[in-house]
């Protein structure tokens, strides 16, 4: 098992680094079963089992109740078409008046310009003891170059894709510690299957899941 030390403050700790295959056995392993569930920025579609789809198509079977948003107009109508409760919202100003078990942002945190303002709403949209679940891209997969055809879909870190922050799994850590949530887990997630024989820290994604610590 490979550990990472935590400390911030008074938090002294070791956490297991979990692996996972892929981002939907991780994301699903939150919110199965769960009766509302929010996905933040929900109309983006990625290759999953062999096939292009949204990732909320498996967050939508895996819940009771799921709700996406989105400000891609034509992304939000083409989900509602196929039968998915997607709205037409930033986060910067979300107020839908009803709080969540689970809050999903899948590759969304490190396009954004104030998280302050992003957690703000998550704090305000989380139910009592609710959990926050994001999935970023991992700095130290972009110190690596994989040949050809292995590398295919990588891109290197000055064709960043419009990402404003970089995450490693401490980094990621820390700043929702300092959002005011605990640490659940922290897992490192392959993209390609011949990531397999690399360490884990040059894995494509870094996962985590938080528990909102509520003020006394």
């Amino acid at each position: 098992m490979m550990y990472l030390k935590v400390e911030y403050l008074n938090l002294k700790r070791k956490m297991e680094l979990k692996r996972y295959s892929n981002r939907t056995d991780f994301v699903c392993s939150f919110s199965r079963k769960k009766d509302d569930v929010l996905d933040i920025g929900c109309a983006q579609k990625t290759i999953i089992k062999g096939r292009r789809c949204y990732m909320h198509e498996f967050l939508a079977k895996a819940a009771k109740n799921c709700v996406g948003i989105d400000t891609n107009v034509d992304e939000v109508e083409e989900m509602n078409n196929m039968g998915f409760n997607i709205m037409t919202r930033s986060v910067y100003d979300l107020d839908i008046r009803r709080r969540f078990d689970v809050i999903y942002a899948g590759q969304v945190i490190e396009h954004l310009s104030n998280l302050d303002k992003f957690f703000e709403t998550v704090r305000n949209h989380l139910k009592p003891n609710g959990i926050f679940v994001c999935d970023v891209p991992n700095t130290g997969y972009e110190t690596i170059r994989l040949p050809l055809p292995l590398s295919r879909g990588h891109y290197p870190l000055y064709r960043n894709g419009g990402h404003v922050y970089t995450f490693n799994p401490y980094v990621l850590m820390q700043l929702l510690i300092r959002q005011n949530f605990e640490i659940l887990e922290i897992g490192m997630i392959q993209k390609h299957c011949v990531e397999k024989i690399l360490p884990r820290r040059f894995w494509r994604w870094i996962g985590c899941a938080a528990k909102l610590i509520l003020d006394e």
